[in-house]
């Protein structure tokens, strides 16, 4: 095999291996984002949220929105607290897990 064939090998089955982890993942997506979206679901039953976005200020005004946020977040009771947290952690565990699905496999080809 001559280095353009193997090149040619290599992005074929680069190529593969991404189509297989976009077939994978569900299977690794649909649980968590189920936990999550109950999670979500609690948190609207204990604040009201139609209330929360009429009084935050502009996605523009950053400093002011953190500081919303955060007002926000502190001044809630604990069990709400807990499940914002929850669902933020599970949040990252799902971006997590579709950044190694997709991009985990992949390597880099280098020309020989």
């Amino acid at each position: 095999m001559n280095s353009q064939e193997i090149i040619l090998k290599d992005n074929i089955m680069q190529r593969v291996r991404f189509i297989y982890c976009l077939k994978n993942l569900p299977r690794v997506f649909m649980p968590k984002f189920a936990v999550l979206a109950s999670l979500v679901a609690t948190i609207g039953f204990f604040v009201s949220v139609p209330n929360v976005l009429r009084n935050m200020p502009s996605f523009l005004e950053t400093p002011k929105l953190l500081e919303f946020l955060t007002s926000a977040f502190l001044n809630t009771k604990f069990v709400t607290q807990a499940i914002a947290l929850s669902a933020i952690i599970m949040l990252f565990y799902i971006i997590r897990d579709i950044v190694k699905t997709l991009f985990g496999r992949i390597r880099v080809v280098t020309a020989v």
